[in-house]
């Protein structure tokens, strides 16, 4: 079907005091489920929370931070602070797949100084979830220190986080070696973070079977990548013992400058078909990486019929869109704060190029049903498939990662971005019995499994944890952008 941006499910944009209406009168009920899931979390011995606080609410805090709502900004602050009391002291890291023990999955070895980890059920950092929750103080650092609202609570925040910050980004990037591929059989060492970019740059990582994905650049990457630059942006505005050293601070940036390059290499050009109009030129992250994957194996399998026993893989395939929504949010990162990093990645025709391709290739082209294909690169293959039992994500499967992914960050430069996001607010907020249907349908991540679909409750009610992201950044245009911006 034929993209009519022209025309949108909506004739007019809603104001903002619109979304702010809904969600501050869901606000008790909102903030009660992130307190219960990060109680829950805790009980499990798990680090969840980490991971979903800054999925959740990362657009939010922003958004509220820019837009003067204070009463959710306060109490979100005091919702990250209160995560800190689960850190852990320790002396020695446990490693899963240690090149050092051969004969063991789980090892553990000493620290050279005694640290401060969130760990799981396994005495285990896990280093996407802890990455994930410190890009998100990371980047709430930023903004706090750059809005005009210099409250006793942003203090007190920032007091309490940037040391935390620091010191994670100081360890994962320069001191300990905690990053490896040995489980993938794609190497055998431990690294630095900067020495394991460096090594993925080079595509030095290998394995036998020569697997694509032994140099994919991971979303973990891009969580410690966009820290980075967002606490490089504000030394300035710490407090002294709050910074880098000086040392310390020219490391992280040569570290940034090759990172970025590293992301710059994995960009690639790709032109989208259209049924009626001239193709539409795009970009997509890391295209190729992911072929050999198990979740894609299946990529060029796009029938609504449970997957055969052989395997449809595709070539060029791009990151499945449900992790694809990192990409907005530290993209746009990395351009906020470019003028402080001096990084040459990216720019905003990086950024426009980005939304051509989820605006032409991701998303279906219906306005009045906004779908979203399985695959940054337009693939519309199952995804995550168990061939045995019928289970996976079925072409168009990932739609729900339109309501929680930050896509209207792209919005400011490919202008096509914001009618999606306009229609897909319209859908979210309507009473209508066919937008409801839609939701529950489409929306609420509809699983196959043992070759049934089994919904898990993403768009019920319509504005939840899930679709905060969406109500923050739908509409966002160039002015919110600016300030919002550094």
């Amino acid at each position: 079907m034929a993209i009519a941006f022209s025309s949108a499910a909506s004739a007019t944009e809603p104001e903002r005091a619109t979304d702010w209406q809904l969600i501050n009168s869901n606000w008790p009920r909102l903030v009660q489920t992130l307190k219960n899931f990060a109680h829950d979390s805790e009980r499990k011995h798990s680090t969840d929370h980490l991971y979903y606080f800054e999925l959740w609410t990362y657009d939010l805090m922003r958004a509220a931070i820019a837009e003067e709502q204070r009463a959710i900004r306060d109490q979100l602050l005091s919702l990250y602070v209160s995560v800190f009391d689960d850190l852990v002291t320790v002396s020695s890291y446990k490693y899963y797949y240690d090149p050092r023990s051969d004969e063991q999955r789980l090892s553990e070895h000493p620290l050279p100084s005694a640290t401060r980890l969130w760990l799981n059920q396994d005495g285990i950092e896990d280093v996407l979830d802890s990455s994930q929750f410190i890009f998100l103080l990371a980047a709430t650092t930023r903004h706090l220190l750059q809005s005009d609202d210099q409250s006793q609570e942003t203090q007190n925040f920032v007091k309490s986080a940037a040391p935390l910050v620091r010191d994670h980004l100081l360890r994962w990037i320069l001191r300990d070696k905690v990053f490896q591929v040995r489980g993938w059989q794609c190497g055998h060492g431990l690294y630095d973070h900067r020495s394991f970019l460096e090594l993925k740059r080079r595509r030095s990582f290998a394995s036998p079977e020569r697997l694509s994905y032994c140099n994919m650049v991971s979303d973990t990457d891009l969580w410690i990548i966009g820290a980075t630059a967002e606490t490089i942006a504000v030394q300035a505005a710490l407090e002294p013992d709050q910074r880098f050293s000086t040392a310390d601070n020219s490391a992280l940036r040569n570290y940034l400058r090759v990172a970025t390059e590293l992301l710059a290499d994995r960009t690639t050009s790709k032109t989208f078909p259209r049924s009626s109009g001239a193709p539409v030129d795009g970009l997509v992250f890391d295209a190729g990486a992911n072929d050999d994957h198990d979740d894609s194996l299946y990529a060029a399998f796009s029938e609504e019929q449970c997957p055969p026993n052989e395997r449809r893989a595709a070539h060029g395939v791009g990151w499945d869109v449900s992790h694809g929504t990192r990409q907005p949010v530290v993209f746009s990162a990395l351009l906020d704060t470019k003028d402080r990093t001096g990084v040459g990645w990216p720019d905003e025709a990086v950024l426009a190029g980005f939304g051509r391709a989820f605006a032409f290739g991701v998303f279906e082209g219906n306005l009045k049903k906004p779908r979203l294909r399985n695959y940054m690169d337009g693939s519309n293959g199952w995804y995550r498939v168990d061939e045995k039992h019928c289970s996976g994500y079925r072409p168009f499967g990932m739609s729900y990662a339109l309501i929680f992914g930050a896509w209207g960050r792209y919005t400011p430069y490919a202008t096509e971005v914001g009618k999606i996001m306009e229609a897909a607010r319209e859908i979210l907020t309507s009473k209508d019995s066919a937008d409801t249907t839609f939701r529950l349908t489409v929306w609420d991540r509809p699983r196959y499994i043992n070759g049934r679909p089994q919904n898990e409750g993403m768009a019920n009610p319509s504005v939840s944890v899930w679709s905060l992201p969406l109500l923050s950044t739908y509409a966002i245009d160039s002015d919110t952008n600016k300030r919002a911006g550094p």
